[in-house]
């Protein structure tokens, strides 16, 4: 009992001590300026503009036929291990008749 009590106290203690650090750094941040976005900072030469990202574009029809090609896959890998297993016994029973040759 008496351990426990310890490292409950001890525990406490960190906790505090992790937490109070963290409430004082919040009670400054009504002061922050905010930042700039994107397009006011260094807006006003061609090099800047160089830099900016690329316009969207939308996704092509071919994005959309990976999700059902990957479904044939899982589908027909599943297929192969199931003739697979269903055509076990008949390579073991091959295996065996070669052997008593």
């Amino acid at each position: 009992m008496g351990t426990r009590l310890v490292g409950a106290l001890l525990a406490a203690v960190i906790a505090v001590a992790l937490a109070a650090p963290a409430a004082m750094a919040t009670e400054g941040e009504g002061e922050q300026r905010q930042m700039p976005s994107i397009d006011e900072v260094g807006s006003g030469t061609d090099i800047s503009r160089e830099y900016f990202p690329e316009a969207y574009e939308e996704p092509s029809l071919f994005q959309w036929m990976v999700l059902p090609l990957l479904g044939v896959a899982v589908l027909a890998s599943f297929a192969v291990l199931g003739v697979y297993l269903l055509w076990q016994p008949r390579f073991a029973r091959e295996r065996e008749t070669k052997r008593r040759r």
